[in-house]
């Protein structure tokens, strides 16, 4: 990315609890290491944000020959979809967008198309983001940076942009410290398999797990948010729901594993679309991934060789005849790769 970014604007919480808002968190961290003037918009008091909302408005308004940089979430925070519903507040929104990237080289970052993602996933559709998109992408002074190739290219080829560029989501660099907690399932002599990210209780989780229950070879560790009912319903021994952690505590436990796992469907248009953060994630931590075929995962790591891309039919008789040196082949290579999907190098590519 290039690094030429005069003002950078966002909306980010202390606290980070999900993908999207970790890969802002990388930006910011981004942006604050190279001295950006950054306008932080987030805020839970509705006072303080309102000034804030001011304050970005100004910037973008008033600001002449700068490099802006702001997230597509970020718009969506300060103008949310009940508020650019009212025609007035639409048209001057549309307004200080024009006139920013009429006077300023204005760049929009992607993390996700809200209305193809409702749409694919049988989610409520809001047909108003479909406006949304479609007038932010006419603006073809503005230069966008999306969060995959697939994404970019979708948008590319529907939109006719030209100015794009892709930033994929990284991982932090993996830090080995001392972990007080050590657990039991690490003294086990069978494959260890992780999960990490949400647990809400669905269909997709519940056939994960009923896909281990009670193997011999191979067990299942699970960590994340909203997991909890795990332990209750599952009382087999190679199904171990171990909580939500912060993400450098998430980052040891899961180097401590053999094995990650992504399970989406590969049949779902937008999960085809998408690079997920969990991909970084366990390759930062120094370990492969079971996937479904993702065509987003595929196009990045097929050249690697270091990943295993199964039919979600197939999981049953790869689980059953895994064997252990196929996986630290693939971990050997990890080790040689895995630099290039920290955020650090990510961010820092020209």
């Amino acid at each position: 990315m290039k690094n030429n970014y005069n003002i950078y604007i966002t909306h980010l919480p202390q606290t980070i609890k999900e993908g999207g808002m970790a890969r802002n968190n990388a930006f910011f961290n981004y942006f604050s290491q190279n001295q950006i003037y950054t306008v932080n918009v987030f805020n839970t008091i509705f006072f303080f944000r309102f000034l804030f909302t001011l304050k970005a408005i100004l910037e973008l308004s008033i600001r002449k020959n700068k490099a802006i940089f702001i997230h597509q979430g970020t718009l969506l925070y300060l103008f949310p979809i009940k508020i650019l519903k009212v025609n007035f507040i639409f048209k001057f929104v549309l307004f200080i967008l024009k006139r920013s990237s009429n006077r300023n080289q204005l760049t929009v970052e992607i993390n996700d198309l809200p209305y193809e993602q409702a749409v694919d996933l049988e989610l409520f559709v809001d047909s108003f983001y479909l406006k949304f998109e479609k007038t932010l992408f006419s603006f073809k002074d503005v230069h966008f940076i999306f969060a995959s190739h697939e994404m970019e290219a979708y948008v590319k080829e529907k939109f006719n942009l030209i100015k794009t560029e892709v930033i994929i989501n990284g991982g932090e660099k993996f830090k080995n410290s001392f972990l007080d907690i050590k657990y039991e399932w690490e003294n086990s002599s069978v494959i260890s398999f992780i999960y990490a990210g949400t647990l809400d209780k669905g269909r997709q989780i519940e056939d994960l797990i009923l896909l281990f229950n009670n193997r011999e070879n191979v067990q299942l560790i699970l960590i994340g948010l909203n997991g909890e009912w795990i332990n209750k319903e599952y009382c087999s021994e190679n199904i171990i729901y171990l909580g939500n952690f912060e993400e450098k505590i998430a980052h040891q436990i899961v180097s401590k594993c053999d094995i990650g796992i992504i399970p989406y469907n590969a049949n779902r248009f937008y999960y085809n679309l998408c690079y997920p953060t969990k991909a970084s994630f366990y390759i930062t931590a120094g370990i492969s991934f079971l996937s479904t075929p993702l065509l987003e995962l595929k196009n990045v790591f097929e050249k690697y060789n270091c990943i295993f891309f199964k039919d979600i039919n197939e999981w049953d008789s790869f689980l059953e005849n895994l064997e252990e040196n196929t996986i630290t082949e693939k971990n050997e290579i990890i080790k040689n790769i895995n630099e290039k999907f920290t955020w650090n190098y990510l961010l820092s590519k020209k």
